[in-house]
């Protein structure tokens, strides 16, 4: 070859064809074309030092073509990331669950697990009446004596009955949380059996200590009939929630 029609590699020193001459699009350097790769993503030419490899897919490519997954932190082509519709987080699909309610995806710790595996974005989810969770809705279950939609895990497996509020209006449980704040309620209740011959037997805090289960004791005609109903209250918004359930003991720790 004649000299003139010879170049010195930027890269080994060596000299090359010129008409076989590449450079890299990220140093500029100018070398053989046998010294450079080409982006498999954009077809551009950079050194081998140079390029990137996808975690997953081990494609060559430009360093400006990767994105780190949030979770992993791997740096892998946009096409194999997905998008969080909780967060906006762009990460591996492996890493993201479905909610059984819609067409959304997310992380596993942004949606709402059922008992059962499945899952519900948070907007999605519904408030259990008694603890405050937010719980998918698959979870909930209308509890026969209220009428509130409760997690399965306070009901009764066999009556369906909300289980605290069951044990209080048969008298096996006497629990008298809130004390002080008895008085304060028993205007709102006595409004709600209609009569003022009623008086707190007992009271029981939801998980979050936003609501009371109550046993109210009701006495009606001149006193000689006692009834029992079962109320649950809401601080937060000084009204009864639900039904108010009105039964009679039996003696044998039940009620009709």
């Amino acid at each position: 070859m004649l000299s003139e029609q010879l170049g010195k590699s930027e890269v080994s020193d060596k000299p090359y064809r010129l008409d076989q001459e590449a450079s890299s699009v990220v140093s500029g350097k100018r070398g053989h074309a046998r010294e450079f790769v080409r982006c498999q993503e954009t077809k551009r030419t950079l050194l081998p030092r140079e390029a990137e490899r996808c975690a997953k897919t081990g494609r060559i490519v430009a360093p400006d073509v990767l994105q780190a997954c949030a979770v992993t932190g791997k740096r892998v082509l946009p096409s194999e990331l997905r998008t969080s519709s909780v967060s906006g987080k762009r990460v591996l699909a492996e890493h993201l669950v479905s909610s059984s309610l819609s067409d959304a995806i997310f992380l596993a710790d942004e949606g709402i697990r059922s008992a059962y595996g499945k899952f519900c974005a948070p907007i999605e989810a519904k408030h259990c009446q008694w603890s405050g969770a937010a719980t998918h809705p698959d979870d909930l279950k209308t509890c026969a004596l209220l009428g509130l939609f409760v997690h399965f895990q306070y009901l009764s497996d066999e009556s369906g009955r909300f289980q605290s509020i069951e044990e209080l209006l048969a008298g096996r449980r006497r629990a008298v949380d809130a004390r002080d704040r008895w008085d304060i309620i028993l205007p709102s209740v006595s409004s709600a059996v209609n009569t003022k011959k009623c008086q707190i037997e007992s009271g029981q805090l939801s998980p979050d200590g936003q609501k009371l289960a109550l046993a109210v004791e009701v006495k009606s005609l001149l006193g000689l009939r006692t009834q029992h109903a079962a109320i649950l209250y809401s601080f937060k918004d000084n009204a009864i929630l639900g039904h108010i359930a009105v039964v009679k003991r039996d003696g044998r720790g039940g009620f009709r």
